[in-house]
């Protein structure tokens, strides 16, 4: 037994010296943390500063260095809901480019030449009107059917404007910027978190919607993390709301300008500066 373990033992010992010396002694260590990009602002963090005391402005400066808090003009944003659809369908509305409609009744909106036909749920017409087509309730709009949001029948403030594209029709939701922010900051942020935090949420969407506003094309914003989370009157909160109304056109700019405010879920500590990112 003697011999046959010294064999062994020789074997073991030609076998390790002819390993590859990296194989034998490098080690490889991967080290990570956070969730998200990493650059701006991070929520968890400005949930933990607001946590500390910390004001929304104190938040921001942290996050945006170089950055100016200021006040912008409201402008109006136009959001894509439902892209390239064979018929839209809206209710709880009054006008349809100037023609009265009745509140309670469910209209339909299809294709029809260059023109957009419109009528009720029942299969009365309606009228045939130049596009784009814009319907207004006193109101909040309920656009049926699912959305890019993945609201379904959700409601929306302002205007759903519906214009040809693709040989279908698309609707938009035009409406003012602070009334937009009040349908995304609960949806990119929970509205149980500390006031100062969500009031830093709601200046940096507020922001981002005008710097990355697109300049060509039938719409602003996606309502999906392409741009932000926006779900309409779904998405909004008496908190968040209140963030909202008490940051009421304030913006961050850079140079004059509304600084691009990137924002992330978790960092992990640590966060990267914009101009060594996208």
């Amino acid at each position: 037994m003697r011999r046959t373990l010294l064999t062994l033992t020789g074997a073991l010992a030609v076998l390790t010296a002819a390993l590859p010396a990296a194989e034998a002694q490098v080690r490889h260590v991967i080290r990570g943390a956070g969730f998200g990009h990493g650059i701006g602002m991070s929520q968890y963090g400005a949930y933990g500063f607001a946590l500390e005391g910390s004001g929304y402005a104190d938040i921001l400066a942290h996050y945006y260095k170089g950055t100016q808090l200021t006040s912008a003009p409201g402008a109006p944003v136009r959001v894509l809901l439902q892209p390239v659809d064979p018929y839209i369908r809206v209710q709880g509305v009054t006008r349809a480019n100037g023609r009265v409609l009745s509140y309670d009744k469910t209209y339909i909106a299809r294709p029809s030449g260059s023109r957009i036909l419109v009528t009720r749920s029942g299969g009365k017409r309606v009228g045939r009107f130049a596009a784009p087509l814009r319907f207004k309730g006193p109101d909040a709009v309920r656009l049926l059917g699912p959305a890019l949001n993945r609201v379904g029948s959700g409601l929306y403030r302002g205007v759903i404007e519906v214009v040809h594209e693709g040989g279908g029709l698309t609707a938009i939701n035009e409406l003012d910027l602070d009334t937009y922010v009040r349908g995304v900051v609960a949806g990119e942020m929970p509205s149980s978190w500390p006031l100062e935090a969500l009031k830093a949420q709601a200046v940096t969407a507020r922001t981002y919607a005008l710097a990355t506003r697109k300049t060509t094309g039938l719409f602003d914003q996606y309502p999906d993390t392409r741009s932000q989370v926006y779900r309409g009157v779904a998405g909004e909160s008496v908190r968040s709301d209140a963030a909202v109304a008490q940051t009421a056109g304030r913006i961050l700019t850079y140079g004059g300008e509304p600084a691009v405010t990137y924002y992330f879920s978790t960092s992990g500590g640590h966060t990267e500066n914009v101009e060594f990112s996208f």
